[in-house]
C-alpha cells in the first residue's frame, strides 16, 4: 500500500527504494503499470460525456533537446499526442483570465496529426455547436466547419495571443508543459522513451492527476491523489462485480 501511494503521489523509482527500503524496480514498475490502468478506467468513463463546450485543442510532439538546451529535436520514435483543455473565462483582480477546467489528451492515430486522426478525438468530447481555440495547424478549419463548431485561431508564427480578439492557447501548451516536466521527474526520461504500452498508459496517469488538481483547485478541496485513486479502485472493483452477476 505505500508503494501504491508513493506512485500515485509521482514519486521516482529512486526516492520510493529510499522509503521501501525493500523496494524491487520490477514491482516499482508492475505497480506503476496498475496504477496507470486504474486511472485509464476513470479517464475513459469522462471520456464517454460530451461536455467541452469552450475548449482549447492542440498537438505535441514528445522529443528531447540536443545537449539538453536549445529547440527539442524530433527523431525517430518520437510520439504525437493531441490534447484538448475545456476552459472559462473568470475575473481575478480586476483582470480576465482563462482558467482550465478539464484535459483530455490521447495519442494521435497512426502517429499523424491528419484530420482522419485528430477529428474522431474532438468528436468525441466536443458538445454540440461548442467554441474550439486552436493555432493555425491546416486540420482544424476542415474540422469544425465539419462538425459546426465555432473556431477561433491564433496565428503562433507572429504572436502567442492574438492582440485584437485575445485568443490563445496558453493553457493547453501549459498542459503539455506540465506532462514532460511530470514524466522526467518521476521516471526520469521524456514520455517517447517509454515502451508503446508505457507511454500509453503514463499519459492515462499524467491525465488524471491534472484532472484532480483541477478539480481540487475549482472546489476550493485539499487536493488527496491517493484517496481520490482508491475511490476510483473501488468503483472499477465494483462494476466489475456487476457485470460478472449479469451473466
Amino acid at each position: 500500500m505505500k508503494t501504491l501511494f508513493l506512485i500515485v503521489e509521482g514519486f521516482s523509482y529512486q526516492l520510493a527504494k529510499k522509503i521501501s527500503v525493500d523496494l524491487n524496480k520490477n514491482t516499482y514498475t508492475r505497480l506503476c503499470r496498475y496504477v496507470e490502468r486504474v486511472c485509464k478506467y476513470s479517464n475513459d468513463k469522462r471520456r464517454t460525456m460530451k461536455n467541452f463546450t469552450n475548449f482549447q485543442a492542440d498537438e505535441t510532439v514528445t522529443s528531447k533537446r540536443k545537449y539538453q538546451r536549445g529547440k527539442r529535436m524530433r527523431r525517430n520514435g518520437s510520439k504525437w499526442c493531441f490534447t484538448m483543455v475545456e476552459c472559462a473565462t473568470v475575473e481575478s483582480n480586476g483582470k480576465k483570465k482563462t482558467r482550465s477546467l478539464e484535459v483530455d489528451i490521447r495519442f494521435c492515430e497512426n502517429n499523424k496529426r491528419t484530420i482522419e486522426s485528430l477529428k474522431p478525438m474532438i468528436v468525441s468530447r466536443a458538445a454540440p455547436g461548442a467554441s474550439i481555440y486552436t493555432d493555425c495547424w491546416k486540420a482544424y478549419p476542415a474540422i469544425a466547419k465539419e462538425l459546426e463548431l465555432e473556431h477561433f485561431k491564433v496565428n503562433h508564427s507572429k504572436f502567442f495571443k492574438d492582440p485584437k480578439t485575445g485568443v490563445h492557447t496558453n493553457n493547453v501548451e501549459g498542459v503539455h508543459a506540465l506532462i514532460k516536466r511530470d514524466s522526467s521527474r518521476q521516471f526520469f526520461r521524456s514520455p517517447d522513451k517509454k515502451s508503446d504500452i508505457g507511454l500509453v498508459l503514463y499519459l492515462e496517469l499524467a491525465q488524471w492527476r491534472v484532472n484532480r488538481g483541477l478539480e481540487a483547485r475549482a472546489t476550493g478541496n485539499t487536493k488527496n491523489l491517493f484517496r481520490s485513486w482508491l475511490t476510483i479502485l473501488k468503483q472499477e472493483v465494483s462494476d466489475i462485480k456487476n457485470k460478472s452477476n449479469r451473466i
